[in-house]
């Protein structure tokens, strides 16, 4: 093994957390807008309210939904090298003789 890359990776869109995020965010934005206002405006209060609130909501939940993966690059003993994806590089150093098998690090 030649290196190891810790790689954050954000959020999707269409992740728990986002999903989450944009449903409370209008809620919010939603109760908030229907304080404001009366009559008509306050119906485009709520409107304007849900729609940012969904938005920034939706946001702040594609950040809470960040992740990580592990880059493992190891040199091939034909001469070139691989990368392999792995989740917890925990038992894993630079310089310890691994085997690739497909995208898994077997130790050996």
């Amino acid at each position: 093994m030649v290196d190891i890359q810790k790689v954050e990776t954000a959020g999707s869109n269409t992740s728990p957390g986002a999903i989450a995020g944009a449903v409370a965010g209008a809620v919010a934005g939603v109760v908030v807008g229907n304080q404001i206002g009366s009559g008509s405006g306050k119906d485009i209060a709520r409107v304007v309210g849900g729609v940012g609130g969904a938005a920034a909501g939706h946001q702040v939940g594609k950040r809470l939904a960040k992740g990580h993966y592990y880059a493992v690059t190891v040199q091939m003993q034909s001469g070139g090298t691989q990368v392999a994806n792995v989740a917890d590089a925990s038992q894993l150093s630079i310089g310890q003789r691994v085997r690739v098998n497909g995208n898994n690090i077997v130790l050996r």
